[in-house]
């Protein structure tokens, strides 16, 4: 990170730690207090948005509303200000991580990391976000706070184990009195919730669905959402609740975690929890069924296996600690705004939780199942431009049935019936066709077919190659080559046509 030397109205800005899309974040002390007085994280918004009062707006509320809030899950807001004509609101600085960096350790040294210090996570930020959605304001009246925007990238991890929600830049409670702003589509799309991706009414039920996702990861350290290769594979997996089960990547997943897993990811959220507290009270449940360990102690020495060291001459763990801010609007990955308080909950000793064992290749029990971050790889990352995503998107969801090529996974409406793996081996396969312009003659094997551009063909061979031609008069004609198989049951065409 870069050093500074600067010095911002009562407080000398030490050196920069991040700058995102909307402010810049700097570790920060008071001129007036002690060298041994704990920095803080300093957040001043950019130059360019000082001319916005839309923006200014929204940084104000922002601070009104987290300086509300007083949890030790929660960041806390020491001062907030103007100087120099630079809005700017300091946070307690957290000595930690973020999850994000957390979580890519875990998959780098899974033996360091464990199903317990998964659930101990969820714990602490459930506790701190139930906390949040019932908040009222002096009067009695609710806050109607919803973070929105949950993810690894807004979770830190202190050095004692304590767990803090960063960032509630874009929650609901900042847009009460702006809705065109609030129904915009906002977060992470891999950390959004059904009605967030349909841009419906969102309620504390939303974080809910977030803090499932998280769950799903930090307990198989596998991506549930995020390495889809396209927006809409992401929407689609969200709002049709394409889930995998977590047996099939976990040796010996437990069967209560994976049902409280499928509760908190139902697509409709009446069938969720119906807060965080019922979310918190089953994942203890779970925990003292299995013995599980708990408490801030287990994170604490996971950061240790991890090798998150303490600088001597800073006091500051030195494996990419940071204070990080990101954009307000949609955001893909950066990280964003510390501070820390102690979780006075205590260590709760229980027996060893054994490292999470991966399923091997050669592993003779359940097959692991069909990917969705699999699917249409390439192709579909390569060449969708905005216009056609949202074109195939709105020809799938037409077309695709809700029986097609997920089988292999669990749908959450299905938990009802059966909480156990089912795996689907698809016997046909299907083929989407997209051009630009739309209308093209499509040929299969040189046959052409009656369907014209965006089409989807069914009852496609497995495991042999299918040649897919579009032909449209004027442009030149574009040929592919597709063998699909009971792995990868679907591929795509899409064309951008070139005038001959």
């Amino acid at each position: 990170m870069a050093h500074t030397e600067e010095q911002f109205g009562k407080y000398s800005l030490e050196r920069k730690l991040a700058t995102g899309g909307m402010a810049e974040i700097f570790l920060a002390r008071h001129v007036d207090q002690p060298p041994d007085t704990p920095p803080v994280a300093l957040k001043r918004i950019l130059p360019h948005h000082y001319q916005d009062p839309d923006f200014i707006q929204m940084f104000i509320r922002e601070a009104k509303i987290v300086a509300e809030l007083n949890h030790p899950n929660i960041i806390r807001i020491q001062d907030f200000g103007k100087e120099q004509g630079q809005y700017y609101m300091t946070m307690d600085y957290i000595d930690g991580v973020n999850l994000d960096k957390v979580l890519d350790a875990a998959k780098e040294n899974p033996d360091a990391w464990n199903i317990a210090c998964g659930i101990e996570v969820l714990n602490q930020a459930l506790t701190g976000i139930h906390y949040a959605h019932k908040k009222t304001d002096r009067d009695g009246k609710s806050l109607d706070i919803v973070h929105m925007d949950l993810s690894p990238h807004n979770l830190m991890i202190s050095r004692e184990g304590d767990v803090k929600i960063l960032d509630f830049g874009i929650s609901k409670a900042i847009y009460e009195n702006d809705q065109k702003a609030y129904h915009a589509l906002r977060g992470t799309y891999a950390y959004m919730s059904p009605e967030q991706c349909r841009e419906e009414f969102v309620d504390h039920r939303s974080d809910i669905f977030t803090l499932g996702i998280m769950l799903y990861e930090l307990t198989t350290l596998r991506s549930l959402f995020s390495k889809q290769p396209s927006e809409f594979m992401i929407f689609k997996a969200i709002t049709e609740g394409i889930i995998p089960p977590p047996s099939n990547i976990v040796k010996n997943y437990p069967p209560e975690l994976e049902f409280i897993l499928y509760k908190a990811l139902e697509v409709n959220p009446l069938k969720r929890f119906q807060s965080a507290r019922q979310f918190t009270d089953s994942l203890e449940e779970a925990t003292r069924a299995y013995n599980f360990e708990s408490g801030s102690r287990i994170l604490s020495k996971a950061l240790e296996n991890f090798g998150f060291n303490t600088d001597q001459s800073t006091g500051i763990l030195t494996i990419d600690t940071q204070v990080a801010e990101a954009d307000t609007e949609v955001t893909d990955g950066e990280d964003r705004s510390p501070a820390s308080a102690a979780d006075a909950r205590p260590s709760r000793p229980g027996t060893h939780v054994t490292p999470m064992e991966r399923i091997p290749p050669t592993y003779a029990g359940p097959i692991e199942p069909i990917d969705p971050e699999e699917q249409l790889e390439a192709e579909l990352a390569f060449r969708r431009h905005r216009t056609m995503l949202l074109s195939l998107f709105a020809a799938l969801m037409l077309a695709v049935t809700a029986g097609f090529g997920i089988g292999y996974t669990h749908k959450v409406g299905d938990m009802e019936e059966s909480v156990g793996s089912r795996i689907y081996v698809p016997e046909k396969g299907r083929i989407f066709v997209e051009t630009d312009p739309p209308g093209a003659v499509i040929f299969l094997d040189m046959k052409k077919q009656e369907k014209t551009s965006p089409a989807l063909f069914d009852n496609m061979p497995l495991n042999r190659q299918v040649e897919v031609e579009a032909v449209l008069p004027g442009y030149e004609s574009v040929r592919k080559d597709i063998k699909l198989s009971p792995e990868t049951p679907m591929d795509a065409l899409l064309v951008e046509f070139r005038r001959k």
